[in-house]
């Protein structure tokens, strides 16, 4: 089953920004916090026929600015953790980087590949069950590639603060954005609703006829079993993720070495950046840097005020700092093919 998106962000930074009306962007900020509203719900809210929501939001796929429907999901309560691997490349054979890169796009446990245009050349995001399989996974990459990767860096997340797939604006009924909250307690998940999960991370918004017809169940059951995983927390949200560059925004990554940190000042810190127009992703790391922040926005000026701020509000914290400018997102795969073919257990409920 073909998973995987391409293109949050890419090369193509000089195209014309899509131009939408109020009525998209009040679409949008729907399928955001919730892609299976029932289209007749979207429609009374933007006082739209059924029908010109439905036309709208195939118009937003075809012209590349909705890229799926997805599921966001704990990937702890999945029995996965995330790991950071930045990579120094060579540059002087571009064949072997475009191989390293389609070894990366098709590894079963990679979430996503972004390209920057700074000191590092290469992000990957990979999911795996310890550390000894991250470990072993990157000295693999590392001894076929030992030739064109010249340096790495290695991240753990520790802890997510917050994160969204847009800027604050876009969520038209959120009091706040999504801060991904920590779960206890971890939930067992069987493998029909793994199966379920992985059809929810193609088309989040196709109907509970169409997965039970695919694994068997009745719409009732699938139904039920999707509400019990958004109760449990495994699933978090039923969210879009959208085209930044062709909706005018430019994606950076803003590193943070930290002085000190007690936990009035994370808290604060939590603060800050949950309630920030242009961050829409920031975690704790375990590495050479300790935090993370994905900064979107659509002018330098935007960029340079977001981390003045930052500066101005936690400069006791901050020890040293880098601003990587991405460049272009190779993929994005909301559901690795590991997390399927990791699972062993042989239950498969009702």
């Amino acid at each position: 089953m073909a998973s995987h998106i391409c293109g949050r962000i890419d090369e193509s930074v000089s195209i014309q920004p899509a131009k939408l009306d109020m009525k998209d962007r009040r679409i949008i900020s729907f399928l955001l916090e919730d892609c299976r509203m029932p289209l007749t719900k979207i429609a009374k809210a933007v006082r739209l026929s059924r029908d010109a929501v439905d036309y709208r939001i195939k118009k937003l796929q075809r012209d590349g600015i909705i890229l799926c429907f997805s599921p966001l999901y704990h990937l702890n309560n999945l029995g996965f953790n995330k790991y950071h691997t930045f990579f120094l490349l060579g540059g002087g054979n571009k064949g072997r980087q475009k191989e390293l890169i389609d070894h990366l796009k098709s590894h079963p446990n990679t979430r996503d590949i972004i390209e920057y245009s700074a000191r590092w050349d290469l992000e990957f995001v990979m999911i795996a069950k310890d550390v000894q399989e991250y470990d072993r996974i990157i000295t693999e990459i590392m001894n076929n590639f030992s030739d064109i990767i010249q340096n790495k860096k290695k991240m753990l997340i520790i802890e997510n603060y917050h994160s969204v797939h847009l800027p604050y604006h876009f969520y038209s009924r959120f009091r706040e954005p999504l801060v991904m909250k920590k779960i206890e307690k971890q939930t067992e998940v069987d493998k029909t609703n793994l199966k379920i999960l992985e059809i929810l991370s193609t088309d989040a918004r196709i109907s509970t006829y169409k997965i039970g017809r695919k694994i068997g169940l009745s719409p009732d059951a699938v139904s039920y079993r999707i509400k019990n995983m958004k109760d449990a927390g495994i699933i978090l949200l039923f969210t879009s993720i959208l085209n930044l560059t062709k909706l005018g925004y430019h994606w950076n990554n803003f590193t943070i070495q930290v002085q000190t940190m007690d936990k009035q000042t994370e808290r604060r810190f939590i603060e800050f950046i949950s309630r920030h127009k242009h961050i829409i992703r920031a975690v704790k790391t375990l590495g050479t840097m300790d935090l993370m922040i994905y900064i979107v926005t659509d002018s330098m000026n935007s960029l340079h005020t977001s981390i003045k701020e930052m500066k101005e509000e936690f400069g006791d914290m901050i020890k040293t700092h880098r601003i990587y400018p991405g460049y272009k997102e190779h993929i994005y795969n909301p559901f690795p093919k590991i997390i399927m073919s990791s699972y062993s257990g042989d239950k498969t409920g009702d």
